[in-house]
Formats: structure tokens, sequence, C-alpha cells
């Protein structure tokens, strides 16, 4: 029997909980009773597919695109990865405001 796919909502990020939450895709063995689910796909594709429309359409994070609390800007608190460049000597510029920090200084 194959595994079907999932697009699950979870307020959990880690160690912290987010306030929209972040959606993604699992197969039917990762569920977890915390999720919502959003929808059932017989191909990960297809979920994957329905999985970005509905972050854009509800304007929340896709799994795995936000960095920890503690490595976000510390000036305007960004945590996406995409925006968040890394540079050869571990500093992080943040493209949204342009600030330069430690990711990993506390």
């Amino acid at each position: 029997m194959e595994s079907k796919w999932y697009v699950v909502v979870t307020q959990l990020a880690g160690n912290c909980i987010l306030d929209k939450g972040q959606v993604g895709i699992v197969a039917d063995y990762d569920l977890d009773p915390d999720m919502e689910i959003v929808s059932e796909h017989d191909t990960e594709e297809l979920a994957a597919v329905t999985c970005t429309q509905y972050a854009r359409e509800n304007n929340i994070p896709e799994f795995g695109t936000l960095v920890l609390l503690d490595m976000a800007c510390p000036k305007c608190g960004n945590r996406e990865m995409d925006s968040l460049i890394m540079d050869d000597q571990d500093y992080c510029t943040c493209q949204k405001c342009g600030t330069i920090y430690d990711p990993l200084e506390k």
C-alpha cells in the first residue's frame, strides 16, 4: 500500500510556538496529533504544489524556511532563511534591513 501525503499546519517550530504556524507536507507515517490536516494527496508532488499555494494564500511560512529565534536578525526580527545571507566569516546580513550580525553570538 502506498503512502498518502498530507498538507499540514503546525504551531510548533523546534522549541518555539509560532503565532500563525507553518505549513508543510508529511507522509501518513509521520502525522502528529498536534498537526492540523489541510488536505490529503496520493503523491508527494501534488502535496508540495498544494502546500506552496496554501502558504502563499494564508501568508504563513513553509517548514524549513525559518531560522531559530536565537538566530533571527537582532534589529528587525527577520527569521526567513532565504533573506539571511551568511558570509565566509560566519556573519549574517539581513536582506530586509541591512543589519550585519553574528547569529551565534548570545
